[in-house]
């Protein structure tokens, strides 16, 4: 080590002496990059909901389920069973997407009624994920508003796929199950809400109108406990 650092010095010591300058061997990596944040964002892609009809010739009723595909008016509604040609509209329920992220549903007309495939009046959402970051599911569910109408007749199911025709990865009968499931980009999420009258008395004359309100929120999944531990 002495030989070399005696060296060194004595090569400057020459260099200054005689007046000589000398520039720096340099070499430069430039390095750019572009800057792009994550997404998440749930997307409603479909509502279904229920006709119900009497038949004026029969004295049938006639069950029919329609399922409403998003954004309007590019799929026409797809119904389960022809609507009668001399019928009347008992009860029916109805959809709108009333903003980029929120649904409004409405029971109309109900009665006591525990047909059709649900056994019930149900109405659906199916919702797509569309995020680059995975998320967990935060439901929030009000059934404050509800009027004569108890609890105790509405029920939920719900499940969630890998994709549009993919794998079922989860199911359950309780929103409360539905809270925390981490989901991925292409998820799909489908809801139901069905709502049974029973034919009892303490369901009679219940004519006032109720309302039910849920959020679903997708939050990166590891700032969930964060905000829901």
């Amino acid at each position: 080590m002495k030989k070399i650092s005696i060296l060194i010095i004595a090569l400057v010591v020459a260099l200054g002496s005689l007046g000589i300058g000398y520039a720096a061997w340099l070499d430069t990596i430039t390095i750019t990059g572009d800057v792009q944040t994550g997404s998440l964002d749930l997307v409603v892609v479909r509502t279904s909901g229920d006709n119900v009809y009497k038949d004026l010739d029969t004295d049938a009723l006639v069950y029919q389920h329609w399922i409403d595909y998003l954004p309007p008016d590019e799929t026409p509604t797809d119904y389960s069973v022809a609507t009668p040609t001399n019928a009347l509209l008992v009860a029916w329920t109805t959809s709108e997407l009333v903003g980029d992220d929120e649904v409004e549903m409405s029971w109309n007309n109900l009665f006591p009624f525990d047909g059709g495939p649900w056994g019930g009046f149900v109405g659906d959402i199916r919702v797509y994920y569309q995020g680059t970051i995975p998320a967990k599911i935060h439901v929030d569910l009000d059934e404050t508003n509800l009027g004569c109408v108890n609890p105790a007749w509405i029920s939920y199911t719900w499940f969630v796929y890998e994709s549009e025709g993919g794998a079922l990865l989860y199911s359950g009968s309780s929103l409360a199950g539905l809270e925390g499931i981490q989901i991925h980009d292409d998820y799909v999420i489908s809801l139901g809400i069905i709502i049974t009258i029973p034919q009892e008395d303490s369901a009679m004359n219940c004519t006032a109108e109720g309302a039910i309100s849920f959020t679903l929120t997708a939050i990166q999944w590891n700032e969930f406990d964060t905000y829901y531990p």
